[in-house]
Order: structure tokens, then C-alpha cells, then sequence
């Protein structure tokens, strides 16, 4: 879709059509990447829940606390925050 924006690069006056076009496409840019960051956040949250169940068994409990760990690190790499585990409220529980 970034692509389709290279047609306007360097011009000098952008009609109304034009820009039309040019919202439009970035309309359907942030509405992928909230329909993603959505995806994730839902996706952490069953893998909490999961973890929340008193019947669990410590392989069980140690799969989902790293499946949490790798979704977390996607949920950060998406949004551009550097994950270095030095944040306090982090309530994802140390192995």
C-alpha cells in the first residue's frame, strides 16, 4: 500500500482528489495495524487467563509463561517500546 503513495512524491500541488486518496490509503494502513494490535492484545490476554487456572501443572505453567514472554516481546516490537524487563509494573511473573 506505501507503494501506491510514490506516485505523489515530489509534486508540487496535490488536488483534492489526490488527497483523498492519499487519506484513504492511510486510513486502511491504521486500520490494519489496530485490527493487529487488537489481535495481540487478545491473544495475551487468553494466555493470562490461561495462567490463572489453579489446575495447572508446572510444564503447562512454564509453556504459557514463555509463550506469554514471546507475545509480549511482539506486543512491544509493534508498538516500538524496548522490552529490557527493568519496568516495575510488569506483571508477567519471573521464572
Amino acid at each position: 500500500m506505501l507503494d501506491e503513495l510514490r506516485v505523489y512524491k515530489g509534486r508540487k500541488h496535490l488536488g483534492p482528489i489526490d488527497k483523498a486518496v492519499i487519506r484513504s490509503i492511510k486510513g486502511k494502513i491504521e486500520f490494519a495495524k489496530s485490527m493487529i494490535l487488537q489481535g495481540l492484545i487478545e491473544e495475551l490476554q487468553s494466555l493470562e487467563n490461561l495462567l490463572e487456572k489453579d489446575d495447572l501443572h508446572d510444564y503447562e505453567r512454564k509453556v504459557y509463561i514463555m509463550a506469554l514472554k514471546v507475545k509480549e516481546e511482539e506486543l512491544n516490537e509493534f508498538l516500538g517500546i524496548p522490552n529490557d524487563r527493568k519496568n516495575k509494573n510488569d506483571k508477567l511473573l519471573e521464572m
